[in-house]
């Protein structure tokens, strides 16, 4: 939503005057941030009652199977997340084309980008859901999980630089495993370029 009011500031500040918008560049730093926040807290609301003995036990005396609960929590997750960025888009759409906007395949992309890092952040959550026992562990394993491997070669940095005088740095610092902390590869890669438009009140160009 904060894209949304990005786009009305925007509009509203350059109204009757040259507007630049949109495309210089995108950092989807605080869409990344938001999206791993959200995450966590849908799959702890959907997974609560796997941690609490009594709900555990009246869920599963329901009359649906075990396979059919996880694919529902499943499939709300993936809603939940979902559903408001297509809202968000076709707003910003209409907001764009309001005003003499017309290359909003931007949106698009931006649209895929936030339910690609939505659908990867909620399978981790509900990966770490199934191996734990208590739901405040929940967001502990989903940070380990997302930068063990930066740690790992921070911490090795960090030795090889006090035992080993003049030894350059760690295999690791290479960027051959830097993938397998997800989080850390995204804030550091994930954005969106283009070319600036300049646009008038009336939308011409």
């Amino acid at each position: 939503m904060y894209y949304l009011f990005y786009l009305w500031f925007c509009f509203k500040k350059f109204r009757g005057g040259k507007l630049e918008l949109l495309f210089g560049e995108i950092n989807l730093t605080i869409d990344l941030i938001l999206m791993a926040v959200a995450a966590v807290i849908v799959g702890m609301a959907l997974f609560n009652y796997l941690f609490v003995p009594k709900n555990a036990n009246m869920i599963h005396a329901l009359p649906v199977t075990r396979p059919e609960l996880f694919w529902t929590n499943l499939v709300s997750g993936y809603t939940f997340l979902f559903v408001p960025q297509v809202i968000v888009f076709f707003i910003s759409v209409i907001l764009c084309l309001s005003h003499g906007v017309a290359e909003v395949q931007y949106l698009g992309i931006w649209l895929l980008l936030n339910m690609g890092m939505g659908f990867f952040f909620f399978s981790v959550v509900v990966l770490c859901a199934m191996f734990t026992g208590q739901i405040f562990a929940l967001p502990v394993y989903f940070v380990v999980t997302n930068v063990l491997v930066e740690g790992i070669s921070v911490g090795l940095s960090c030795l090889v630089n006090m035992m080993a005088y003049g030894v350059s740095n760690n295999p690791l610092e290479e960027g051959r495993f830097c993938f397998l902390s997800p989080f850390i590869y995204l804030y550091k890669h994930l954005k969106m370029t283009g070319t600036f438009q300049v646009i008038n009140n009336r939308g011409d160009y």
